[in-house]
């Protein structure tokens, strides 16, 4: 099941919370499957991988940090089987990808395109 948490509206720790309403039967360990991180903020980098479950739990940052700053956690977050990956362009090569898509895109037809030139009002 997918979830949607405003952090906003969460007393206490944010991690806890997390990890605590993924609890379900014989996974009294709980985490998320996957986390995604599209803000750019280490902080909350760091709270996305810990929210991931212990053994198989993959955290994906998508936002891209200031200039300078970085990203750490504790080793433990890491040597129990999380995963932390890194994407950009959504995992597209840049060299070999993007033309491959120009040329996809270009061979669709019209109607597919997205319409980018005005029109009258009615």
């Amino acid at each position: 099941m997918t979830h949607f948490v405003n952090a906003k509206e969460v007393s206490g720790d944010l991690v806890a919370h997390l990890v605590n309403m993924t609890k379900s039967g014989a996974d009294q360990i709980g985490g998320a499957d996957y986390t995604f991180d599209c803000t750019g903020n280490v902080t909350v980098m760091r709270q996305a991988l810990e929210a991931c479950h212990r053994g198989w739990g993959m955290s994906v940052i998508i936002g891209v940090a200031g200039a300078g700053q970085e990203i750490a956690t504790r080793p433990f977050q890491l040597v129990t089987g999380r995963v932390w990956k890194g994407t950009a362009f959504g995992g597209a090569r840049g060299r070999s990808d993007v033309p491959k898509i120009v040329d996809w895109y270009m061979e669709k037809e019209d109607s597919d395109r997205p319409d980018d030139h005005p029109h009258p009002a009615a």
